[in-house]
Parts: structure tokens; C-alpha cells; sequence
């Protein structure tokens, strides 16, 4: 870190060429900067902005081809006047919510900016400030609305999918249609990768009132939590069996009970007497029992230290039940549950925060996913409906399939009443 460091003071570059400006290059050789041909994109970016007053990324990204997600990055780069600033270091280290150690960035001291003149700008000075004002105001309107929107994903980064185990991702409804969750392996980018999943897309409202129910009613009551979590370490203790452990001591006791029957034989030729016989089988006995001793079921969970660890998730959730605020109920929750799993519309288990159950003896709770007895049903539960009938979300009547058209959700009737609606508000506006 000392050597790259020393090299950036130089106004050289120490990292990588994916560490290098859209547009800009570095020669090692010669130790020289360099604009490549990419750079013209930039001018037209710089122009766009400034002059044109264009403020959507999206359009400067249909006129010029570059990510709109990238273009706010690089028109805030100082390096198109010619200066390499390095303004940033990394922090100290912190873990995330997964449990990565990761250093975020942070800003320099005063005494530790390193600015150095590097390439012959290919924007003013003048027209960068003026292009560094106008994206921090279009940065303050974009949070003010954000503030305004009342909108708030609680299930948001601790949502995983109980069929494939992957994330569930939250996508935005477009207009007034609410936002829903999907798996990771349906999104259209990871889909060819990871090859789709059955979990089908969730409405998001439904899903956080979900969360919301599993920390007020389950994880605000120290007894029903406690009573939740014996009875899930016992039942994983029932199904997960340690088959190595058991297969090795199977083995060890197989290769006893040869020892003992080649002992038998060698005592039946009159190759070792009855007090040696006597020893050596003794010897043998003991071994198996402490195979025994040592393959059998440990003693569960104390009830003491489940109910101290609920107590402790009691604390902070208790919390939860007087506010009324989203984003604060966000944060609770966030620091209570490290994950939730959906599984068929039902929230089945969850595990809690590792940060929660620190002074946790065993193993069962701290490391463990606490299987729900009830789930918890998301949104309203699905119509047991008659085999070959369906639902109309209009009339809300059950009718055979014969009387919907493919796969659509509408009956015939309601479908045929809806088209001639719509033909007569066509005839008005067409009459004069």
C-alpha cells in the first residue's frame, strides 16, 4: 500500500488497466498518460450535458452507447481536465451483513489529496464546475423524492428463496403497480446462468407485511421464541445425522468384533490360555463401549440458554411494535434477522443475526436456521378450487375452463362485455 501510494504522488499509475478512467490509458513502459479513442464519447457527453442541458442519463446513454449507470461516474472524474486527483483511501476494515471483511472508501484529509497534472484537458475548468453544480442538484432533487416516497422494502437483502437458496431480488412496479420479488435465478441477467427457478414473483407489500408479522408476534414473545427454537434444534438433530462420525464408528466396531472372534479361535487351538483370553476380550468390551459413549446422541440444548437467547431477541424487537416509521422498522429488522426464506408463498424459517447470539454456547442457535412449526402465509391464501375450473378476477366466479379463453384470466362473457365497451367509446370519438 506504501509503494502505490509513493507511485501515485509521482502522478504514476500503480493498479491495473481496469482501474484506469473510461477513455484514458496509461503506458507503462514510458510511464505516460493517454487519451484513447473512447475519449471522443466523453466530449460528447461533457457537450450533452453542458451546452445541450440534457439531465437524463438514459438519453446520453441511447446518444452515446455508455451505461447510464457509468455516465454520472464519469463526468464527476477531474482526470478530462488534465488533473489526476485522488481524493479517496480506503477505511478501516468492517463486515457486512454476509460476513465479508471490506474497507469502504473514504474522503482524504486535506494533507492527503494527491493532485498531479497528468493530460492537456479535454474540458475546461470552467465547464466541469459548471457540470459538477448541476449533478448536485440534480442529486438533491433525486433524494428529496426519494424522502417524499413513502415506499420502504423491509424484506429487501434479507429475503432468500426456500426453493434454490439464492436471493430474492426486489423490482420496482412501473406506474401504480407495486413492486414484487423475484428469485435471483429469474432475473433476465442471471437467468441463462443459473437456469430459472419455480419460486413464482411475489407482490412486495405482501411479503414485507409477512416479515413484519414474524417479528411482531414470533420474535416479541420470549416464550413462543423459545418454544420455536427447541423444537426446531430438535428436529434438525432428528433429520441432519453426522454419517461419517457413524460410518467410522461402524467400522471400528466391525473390526472388534473380528478381533474378537480371531481371540475365540486362537483360544479354541490352544494357542493362548483362559486368563489371556479373559484379559483381551475385557480390553475389547471396554473399547466398544466407549465407541458406544462417544456415537451416541448428545444431551440437548439447555431450556435456560434457549430462553436467554430469546430474551436477548426479545429486547430489541419489543422496539419494533411501538414505531411506526418504515425505514426505522427497515433498520430493526435488518438487525435482528440475518436471513428469511420463502418457500411457495410462506415464510418457512429464518436465522437470526449473528451479532444478536455472541455469548450463544451452542452451536443449534447461533449457526442454525430456526424452522417455523405454522408459516406464515404471504398475502392472501390460494382457492382450493374444483379440478378443471378457474377463477374470473372480474365477476370473481368459479366457471369450467371451457369457458376462459387459453390461458387468459377473464371469462368469455366478461371478456365479450369489456371489448364492447371498449368498441362503443371507440364509435364516440370517431362520431362528430
Amino acid at each position: 500500500m506504501g509503494a502505490k501510494e509513493a507511485q501515485r504522488k509521482l502522478g504514476r499509475c500503480p493498479t491495473n488497466a481496469l482501474t484506469l478512467p473510461f477513455g484514458v490509458g496509461y503506458d507503462r513502459k514510458k510511464q505516460t498518460w493517454h487519451y484513447t479513442p473512447e475519449i471522443g464519447l466523453v466530449k460528447e457527453m461533457f457537450e450533452l450535458y453542458d451546452q445541450q442541458g440534457i439531465r437524463s442519463y438514459a438519453e446520453i446513454a441511447r446518444r452515446t452507447g455508455v451505461k447510464d449507470s457509468a455516465i454520472k461516474i464519469i463526468l464527476r472524474n477531474e482526470i478530462y481536465t488534465g488533473w489526476r486527483v485522488f481524493n479517496e483511501k480506503r477505511g478501516p476494515k468492517r463486515v457486512s451483513a454476509s460476513g465479508r471483511i471490506y474497507r469502504s472508501k473514504v474522503a482524504r484529509c486535506e494533507g492527503e489529496i494527491i493532485r498531479n497534472k497528468v493530460l492537456d484537458g479535454i474540458v475546461t475548468v470552467e465547464c466541469f464546475e459548471r457540470v459538477q453544480r448541476e449533478l448536485a442538484i440534480v442529486t438533491f432533487n433525486h433524494l428529496e423524492r426519494l424522502r417524499e416516497n413513502d415506499v420502504v422494502n423491509i424484506g429487501a437483502g434479507i429475503l432468500f428463496c426456500g426453493q434454490c437458496g439464492r436471493p430474492l431480488l426486489c423490482v420496482a412496479g412501473r406506474g401504480e403497480k407495486s413492486g414484487y420479488y423475484h428469485c435471483k435465478a429469474n432475473h433476465h441477467r442471471y437467468k441463462p446462468q443459473l437456469g430459472g427457478c419455480k419460486q413464482r414473483n411475489l407482490k412486495s407489500g405482501e411479503v414485507d407485511a409477512a416479515v413484519v408479522e414474524l417479528t411482531s408476534t414470533i420474535l416479541s414473545n420470549p416464550a413462543r421464541l423459545t418454544q420455536i427454537l427447541e423444537a426446531s434444534a430438535k428436529k434438525s438433530k432428528e433429520v441432519i445425522t453426522p454419517f461419517s462420525k457413524v460410518a467410522e464408528s461402524s467400522a471400528q466396531l466391525s473390526e472388534l468384533a473380528k478381533r474378537d472372534r480371531r481371540i475365540l479361535d486362537a483360544y479354541e487351538l490352544g494357542a493362548i490360555s483362559v486368563d489371556e483370553l479373559r484379559s483381551k476380550r475385557e480390553a475389547i468390551r471396554r473399547e466398544k463401549a466407549s465407541l458406544v459413549k462417544v456415537s451416541a446422541d448428545k444431551p440437548s440444548t439447555d431450556r435456560s440458554e434457549f430462553l436467554k437467547m430469546a430474551r436477548v431477541v426479545v429486547k430489541a424487537a419489543h422496539r419494533f411494535s411501538a414505531l411506526a416509521d418504515r425505514r426505522t422498522q427497515k433498520a430493526i429488522v435488518h438487525e435482528l434477522l440475518a436471513e428469511a426464506h420463502v418457500r411457495d408463498s410462506c415464510v418457512v424459517s429464518f436465522r437470526l443475526r449473528p451479532s444478536l447470539l455472541i455469548g450463544a454456547k451452542s452451536e443449534e442457535i447461533s449457526n442454525s436456521i430456526v424452522l417455523l412449526p405454522e408459516p406464515i402465509v404471504i398475502g392472501k391464501p390460494p382457492d382450493i378450487l374444483p379440478a378443471g375450473h378457474r377463477r374470473c378476477i372480474k365477476c370473481s366466479e368459479v366457471k369450467p375452463v371451457a369457458q376462459f379463453y387459453r390461458n387468459l384470466n377473464r371469462c368469455n362473457p366478461c371478456r365479450h362485455s369489456d371489448q364492447r365497451q371498449r368498441d362503443l367509446r371507440q364509435k364516440s370519438r370517431v362520431a362528430p
